[in-house]
């Protein structure tokens, strides 16, 4: 998540979107989102969904990832950066196994 001043949101989401719309042009990368927190913290969040551990690690060392990392650099852009490796989804089942 980035928490960019308000001066530097727009710049800053018309790059994110850019890039991201090179990585689902990548290979193995199956979706990539922006998701835009209005309050209270006014976040930018990128969500991928990667077909294998593999292809996620090709990107990570990508020079397009490299561009991703300078963002994280810019003066009073707070970065957190995290990732998520989900081994199981499930849909509607689930909720009807719960309501069962």
């Amino acid at each position: 998540m980035l928490k960019p001043t308000l001066g530097q949101r727009q710049d800053l989401l018309k790059t994110l979107k850019s890039l991201c719309a090179q990585t689902e042009g990548r290979q193995g990368c199956v979706e990539c989102l922006l998701c835009v927190e209005e309050k209270p913290r006014c976040g930018i969040f990128s969500m991928q969904r990667w077909e294998s551990p593999e292809d996620f690690r090709r990107y990570l060392r990508s020079d397009l990832y490299r561009k991703v990392l300078a963002l994280m650099e810019v003066p009073d852009v707070a970065p957190e950066l995290q990732f998520y490796y989900v081994t199981q989804t499930s849909g509607l089942e689930a909720v009807e196994e719960a309501r069962q």
